[in-house]
């Protein structure tokens, strides 16, 4: 996982957005262990967070970045998938909203 956020202006702020980047870092690392039923109490868990992290006024963006891992024994070209996580403050001018129609 690669992350980035805007820079906290308080400590609670802090402590929102540490929170969040570590709730989804943790789920990364065991996700596959899940049995399915336990996987919807992540995504609930994680949709606290997310809202959690809006009510301290910020928005997380996620993409996943197919990357090649080169070198080692075989020098081979090995795909993998990476997460993109950016937390932003949500009156970033970097948001790009839609006008409603």
């Amino acid at each position: 996982m690669e992350y980035s956020y805007e820079e906290p202006k308080t400590a609670e702020e802090a402590e929102e957005i540490s929170k969040f980047i570590q709730i989804v870092n943790d789920q990364l690392d065991c996700l596959d262990e899940y049995e399915p039923g336990y996987r919807v109490v992540i995504a609930f868990s994680l949709n606290e967070s997310i809202s959690s992290l809006n009510n301290a006024g910020f928005l997380p963006f996620m993409a996943v970045e197919k990357r090649v891992l080169t070198g080692g024994i075989t020098n081979a070209k090995e795909p993998f998938p990476t997460l993109l996580l950016r937390i932003v403050r949500k009156d970033n001018d970097e948001i790009i909203k839609r006008e409603n129609t």
